[in-house]
């Protein structure tokens, strides 16, 4: 029952009300003489408002500020009236100090490894605060110590941890002397109250508080010792009335067991108990009333069965499928209390244990139910996206320009870098040319790519490759030029500065940055768009956040650029004039004090310190969307309710493991804390209590029984009332299950839970589009719906449409059916864009352009037709297609020296020198080449061998050395082989068999360049194979034989005719002997042949007398050209479909074809395919 403590003999608080008694105060015209200590601020704030309007009805007399505060308001003012030169010390400014002390001595334990990491300083910040509250001093800790020492093998097995204790106490003790002199927190004022009122209670007060002749503290659960040692200490004031109200119920130890202790502690000091509220004792528990009372006398004393049916209509529990649909649930709920219920939304409050879970869901779904909410979250600043991004500028110059920084901070959209500043071009760069940090190499990396491109432009006659290269190096030329302009931007802080020169540059930069234009320009881009009412709330509160975290962050700059020049300069810092009044309930924002003038000859630091100092405070910081009085409903954590009564209270999250919280022990404390578990689920259970018995109408609860595949368990909390209730008995607990399910049911006509028919209604836009979407699909009318919803469901009528005519073709197995849907979009275009499609027909193509429309001609027509980027794939290291250049490069110019030299082919006598050549080539190819990555040398080492390996090199010419010279064998003759008029000329060349003309082979435009070309001549006969060098895995004959694989077919034709032209050959002369693939496993260092379509008859001629003979499945080489024309049969298939405009999804095996696509997002391969498709 409520209870009053009071140390007088007619304690002046004698109603059950609060409010009266402070109307009551009002009323004497002795208000001065009064001080009320609520335990929220909301409480506070709310009561000061409802009791001046009440005040004003009555007297018709306006009233000064009511002398209410909580306790931390008061024990502040009573601090700062008698002691005024110290300064508050914020939560960003102690976590500074913290680092500060933690840096100064010597730390075995979290020191160990060198600086303390910020989220260790943090840990410990918040550990210090907790055992301050409490009242415990580093001389506990001292004790502690010695205990550990004369025992310590008793002391570890109970938990002490003597490195630990003596890096707290040191930390602890170094914290305070930081403190003394010039800063204090809310503990330390206690500690001087305390003090002062020991030596002389009387006189310490009245010095404070000479008219005051009432304390009355109201609404508290508990009080950390030092508050109790204050109300100990006040009690003994002489003419001072000192009451404490409190719920409690003696029999109910388990609820109440926190504040038993206060009792018998304020008891012992000297109060006396009056009971407020007296229950019946002899009437039987199933029919106690009300409500409260059956919660304050048996919520968690029993495990007993009590069932009480009184209360039944007004509580409803309900279990959510998931958390997101408990969110979803709720904002329906709520939707309907509005609109079918008429409750207002301010008298409805959403409540958890911890909001952190539900603050987002919360906020997204009351938006889209277009519900005004006030949502009390507090934001962590160091994770507010502009704060980040204005870190990440910072940290461009700090941190060495890395990739991550630069990238983050020229692309984000609260920063504008100006116009020199193109930030796809630098991203793009930074991609391509895997450059991971480093100023230098920035310039040294894209200078030398665009040197290249320069050079291969000059050899490049192909249009579509010079506008891909030309491309290139726009590119890269505006990533250089806006490197250097970001330089420019971050110049100022390339230098060592005071304090006051780094906050004056920062706030320069800001507004360089255009940081405060950016957030009015995308407020006005809002203003001048129409918009759903949820959507524009949810984007408003957007953009209030990030205006809250850039106001916060601003005053975290003065603050820490204040704390550093006064704790470098040794001054006190400036008093701070004190509140005469009370706290202002009405503005719970305050304006960051001006930052002090420099001092003369301060220290200066470089960009990295105050970046460390920065990152230290931000971590202790927090920012909040600015409330609005009576705006909708209040979604607050419970210990923000507390004393506030709500029309509907609906309490979420009940889960166990969440609500209650799982308790864990605080492993930096380095001690054990007695009864610490059970004091922690008692306050969780005062908080239920709280929570539960503040409704006055309706009560709901809520849980989510899934997260993913897990099966959450309901709160024990809830089973202790649904013990002493007849909830379960009278249906008023439902397990739901999913929400769409629900729709469904109700859209058949069936019926849903009582009360909870709202969850069949369309209530939000998503859902709307969802119905609609169903209902469209079955062929079935949409009601007529004007205004915002109209264009949104003709969209859906046409998308069904479609979607209804893909289907039809997937039945029928007619391609012909809506066939710009499916990727056919010749007849479609306009006849320009058909005639430039159709120039495609007698254009010039790579065999890896074949191939790419064969595999999939969706993808060629965003590769090579619309020419769609996709997002860079960073590589700190070569990758494969780079190892094969350097391989290729290698190899061409160790074999062009061979040829030249007559040493070919290599022998057993040349090899060791084709060995020492090969190695001194890649050397000076890798020269050109610098990476910092850590497998680096060791690519390198594979390559050209070391003591580890002997490298692919080695193995290369292994390979390729033949027993004998007089062997029958193919030879190697000509290496790469460039032929087609638009082919790359740049690099190295044969010289001999090239061609810079266009090649037309068998209907087809073709450019290549080949690997390797070998030979064997007679007079008049000439017997070849076509080489590829493969770092990847060589394709396989089924592959060639489906048309995936065009390349070394298409080459063989090509070189016949190359071949023959310079001969002088007959046509008829010149054979294909096969494919071959040269697969150079770099990994492996090992070198893999691999022959395709190799005739038995030439198997021996192309393998050697060494190789293996195995079956190929061609005979002869009549075959071999057979295979060969049915490669170009299907060439021409695919040019022909390209210059249709024929760019549907792949027809082959999703598994082998899209497994890593860059556009396999876009192109809806999961989708319907024409019967027949794989």
């Amino acid at each position: 029952m409520p209870q009053l403590l009071y140390n007088s003999t007619n304690p002046i608080f004698s109603s059950v009300d609060f409010r009266e008694t402070v109307l009551n105060a009002a009323n004497s015209m002795d208000l001065p003489s009064f001080l009320f200590v609520v335990p929220t601020f909301r409480y506070g704030r709310e009561l000061e408002r409802e009791l001046t309007a009440k005040h004003f009805q009555r007297t018709q007399r306006p009233i000064g500020r009511l002398p209410i505060h909580t306790v931390r308001s008061y024990v502040t003012q009573f601090h700062d009236r008698l002691a005024t030169a110290r300064r508050d010390v914020s939560p960003e400014i102690q976590i500074a100090l913290m680092d500060r002390a933690m840096n100064s001595v010597d730390l075995s334990y979290y020191g160990r490894g060198g600086k303390p990491t910020l989220g260790v300083v943090e840990r410990i910040t918040r550990v210090i605060n907790g055992i301050r509250a409490d009242g415990i001093l580093p001389s506990d800790f001292q004790r502690d110590l010695e205990y550990t020492r004369e025992n310590f093998d008793k002391a570890e097995s109970e938990g002490y941890d003597q490195a630990k204790l003596s890096d707290l106490y040191q930390i602890y003790s170094r914290y305070l002397e930081l403190l003394r002199n010039r800063w204090t927190d809310y503990p330390g004022k206690l500690f001087f109250l305390n003090s002062e009122l020991f030596r002389d209670r009387a006189a310490t007060f009245r010095r404070a508080y000479p008219r005051v002749r009432t304390l009355l503290f109201y609404g508290f659960n508990e009080f950390t010792f030092p508050e109790i040692g204050h109300i100990q200490q006040l009690g003994l004031v002489q003419d001072l009335n000192v009451m404490v109200y409190f719920d409690y119920e003696e029999a109910n130890g388990p609820l109440y067991g926190n504040f038993e202790q206060v009792l018998n502690h304020l008891t012992a000091a000297g109060f006396q108990k009056l009971d407020l509220d007296a229950m019946q004792i002899n009437i039987p528990e199933e029919e106690r009333r009300p409500f409260q009372h059956h919660m304050r006398r048996n919520l968690f004393r029993t495990d007993e069965r009590i069932p009480n049916r009184q209360f039944d209509p007004f509580i409803r529990a309900v279990g959510f499928f998931t958390r997101e649909e408990e969110a979803q649930g709720i904002a329906s709920m709520v939707k309907s209390f509005v609109v079918d219920e008429r409750i207002r939304p301010e008298r409805i409050c959403i409540t958890t244990l911890r909001l952190d879970r539900y603050a987002d869901l919360l906020r997204e779904q009351l938006a889209a139910h277009g519900i005004p909410a006030t949502i009390t979250a507090s934001y962590p600043l160091q994770s507010n996206a502009l704060v980040t991004a204005l870190f990440s500028a910072l940290n461009i110059l700090a941190s060495g320009f890395t990739r991550r920084d630069v990238v983050r901070a020229v692309s984000s959209p609260y920063l504008s870098f100006g116009n020199d500043v193109d930030p796809i071009a630098l991203t793009d760069a930074a991609g391509k040319l895997r450059i991971t940090r480093g100023r230098r190499r920035w310039m040294l990396r894209i200078g030398r790519r665009l040197e290249y491109l320069e050079i291969r432009l000059g050899h490049t006659p192909d249009p579509e490759d010079r506008r891909m290269i030309e491309s290139e190096i726009r590119t890269l030329t505006r990533a250089r030029s806006s490197f250097v302009a970001v330089e420019r931007m971050l110049e100022e802080f390339d230098r060592k500065m005071t304090p006051a020169e780094f906050r004056g540059t920062f706030l320069q930069l800001i507004a360089k940055l255009n940081v405060t234009e950016h957030l009015l320009r995308l407020r006005q881009l809002l203003d001048s768009h129409s918009r759903a009412s949820q959507d524009w709330q949810r984007i408003h509160d957007e953009i209030e956040r990030d205006t809250r975290a850039l106001a916060k962050f601003l005053t975290l700059l003065d603050e820490l650029v204040e704390f550093l020049e006064l704790e470098e300069a040794g001054a006190s810092p400036t008093p701070q004039p004190s509140d005469a009044a009370v706290a202002d309930f009405t503005n719970p924002e305050t304006n960051a004090p001006e930052p002090a003038a420099p001092t003369s000859g301060a220290p200066k630091h470089d960009l990295d310190f105050y970046l460390d100092q920065l990152r230290t405070a931000a971590a202790m910081a927090f920012y909040q969307i600015r409330e609005k009085h009576d705006y909708g409903v209040l979604v607050a954590p419970i210990e923000q309710m507390q004393s506030l009564p709500f029309d509907v209270v609906i309490l979420c999250g009940l889960v166990d493991g969440e609500f209650p919280s799982t308790y864990l022990p605080e492993a930096f404390l380095g001690k054990p804390l007695p009864g610490a578990e059970d004091r922690h689920l008692r306050r969780e259970r005062v908080a239920f209590y709280q929570a539960i018995t503040s409704f006055r109408d309706r009560l709901v609860l809520t849980w989510p029984r899934f997260a993913g595949n897990q099966s959450l368990v309901r709160s024990p909390f809830l089973e202790a009332l649904l013990r002493i209730t007849t909830l379960e008995e009278s249906g008023r607990v439902l397990l739901l299950e999913e929400l769409r399910v629900l729709r469904s049911r109700a859209r058949r006509g069936e019926s849903l839970p009582e009360g909870l028919e709202f969850l069949g209604e369309i209530q939000t836009w998503e859902e709307l589009a969802e119905e609609a979407g169903a209902v469209i699909w079955n062929n079935q009318q949409v009601p007529r719906i004007t205004g915002d919803a109209e264009q949104m469901l003709e969209n859906l009528q046409h998308t069904a449409a479609i979607e209804r005519e893909r289907a039809r073709a997937v039945a029928e197995a007619d391609p012909g059916i809506v066939p710009e849907y499916r990727g056919v979009i010749g007849a479609e275009l306009t006849p320009e864009e058909q005639a430039a499609i159709a120039e495609r027909r007698n254009a010039e193509y790579s065999t890896s352009q074949l191939e790419l429309y064969a595999r999939c001609p969706f993808k060629y027509f965003a590769a090579r037709v619309v020419r769609a980027t996709t997002a860079p794939n960073y590589d700190a290291t070569l990758t494969p297609l780079e190892r094969g250049q350097l391989l290729h490069s290698v190899l061409f110019k160790l074999y062009t020296e061979l040829k030249e030299q007559g040493m070919l082919p290599i022998t057993p006598q040349r090899q060791a020198f084709a060995i020492e050549r090969a190695r001194e080539i890649a050397a000076e190819e890798i020269k050109g080449i610098v990476f910092e990555h850590p497998y680096w040398s060791l690519d390198q080492e594979r390559l050209l061998g070391g003591e580890m390996f002997d490298g692919l090199l080695k193995e290369w010419v292994a390979v390729d050395t033949i027993a004998s010279p007089e062997e029958p064998r193919l030879m190697p003759s000509f290496f790469e082989v460039a032929f087609g008029q638009n082919n790359d000329r740049s690099g190295g060349f044969d010289h001999q068999l090239s061609v810079d003309h266009g090649i037309e082979v068998q209907g087809v435009n073709v450019r290549g360049r080949i690997d390797r070309v070998e030979i064997q001549q007679t007079d008049d006969e000439i017997i070849f194979a076509v080489a590829d060098y493969k770092t990847g895995t060589p394709p396989t004959q089924r592959q060639v034989n489906e048309g995936t694989s065009l390349q070394l077919m298409i080459y063989l034709e090509v070189v016949r005719q190359m071949l023959a032209e310079k001969f002088g050959l007959p046509i008829e002369k010149v054979h294909p002997a096969g494919a071959l693939y040269y697969r150079l496993k770099t990994r492996e260092m090992e070198i893999e042949p691999k022959y395709l379509f190799v005739p038995q008859e030439l198997y021996q001629l192309v393998m050697g007398s060494t190789g293996k003979k195995r079956k190929t499945g061609i005979e002869t080489m009549e075959e071999l050209q057979k295979t060969i024309d049915n490669v170009f049969t299907k060439a021409r298939e695919y040019v022909e479909g390209i210059a249709a405009g024929e760019y549907h999804v792949t027809t082959r095996k999703v598994s082998e074809v899209c497994r890593h696509c860059d556009y396999r997002t876009t192109c809806r391969v999961g989708e319907l395919r024409i019967a027949g498709e794989d």
